[in-house]
This record gives C-alpha cells, structure tokens and sequence, in this order.
C-alpha cells in the first residue's frame, strides 16, 4: 500500500525504500540487534572453545571461574571453621554479586538508550494491515 503511494507520487524503487520502507524497519532491526548484542554478551559456550588461557577470558568466563574459587574458598572455611556451618562466607556471595551486576552493567546501559525503540517495534507488531 505504502508502495503503490510512494510509486504514483514517483519516487523510484531505491526512492521508496530510503524513505518508506528503512524508516519502517528501523525499530524491528534495533531489536535483532539488541538481541544479538545481549545473546553474544552473555555466552560462555562458545569462548570456553576457543580461550584457554586465562589472561584472555572474557567477562562470563571470569565470573565462572571467580564462582567456583569462591565455593571452593567457602567450602574450605566453612570446613576449618566448623562442621555445622552450611552456605559461603557473605563476603564471598557479595564479591560474587557485584561482580555479576558489574557483568550485567553495559548491557543495561545499552537499553536504557534503546528502549524507546524496543516498545515501539513491540507496537508496532499489533498493528492489523488492510
């Protein structure tokens, strides 16, 4: 519909993508984009593959690694301490979780920029065509 609009008024079919049909796809490939950015930030598969060494980690492989020394810390103290004594030392776990949020940060920045147009291509996809 848009189309025929666009070739009656004369634009050309490089005309009418430019100005019709990009606008309209911005917002849905802003989204695939977030998407990917988020999927690829938080893999660890992938990177576990092919980064051994670990002065090359990345974020994710950090925080597995920071995770099982922590438990393996904790399980120590808790076993030198007392038998009685369940869970990790609090310092551990806050360690832990500042950690995740410092992980989480970027990719919470990234959508408070993009968000506007994230709801709107979620709009965007009630719309009933004819």
């Amino acid at each position: 519909m848009l189309e025929e609009a666009a070739r009656i008024d004369g634009a050309g079919a490089f005309r009418t993508y430019l100005m019709i049909m990009f606008p309209l796809a911005k917002p849905a490939m802003l989204v695939v984009f977030l998407f990917s950015v988020v999927w690829h930030w938080n893999d660890l598969f992938e990177p576990n593959m092919y980064l051994l060494v670990p002065e090359y980690f990345n974020l994710e492989q950090n925080m597995a690694f920071f995770n099982g020394n922590a438990n393996l810390e904790g399980q120590q103290a808790a076993s030198s301490v007392s038998t009685g004594t369940l869970g990790m030392a609090p310092t551990l776990q806050n360690q832990i979780m500042a950690g995740v949020m410092l992980t989480i940060l970027p990719v919470l920045i990234l959508y408070m920029f993009t968000q506007r147009y994230f709801v709107e291509s979620v709009e965007r996809t009630g719309i009933a065509g004819e």
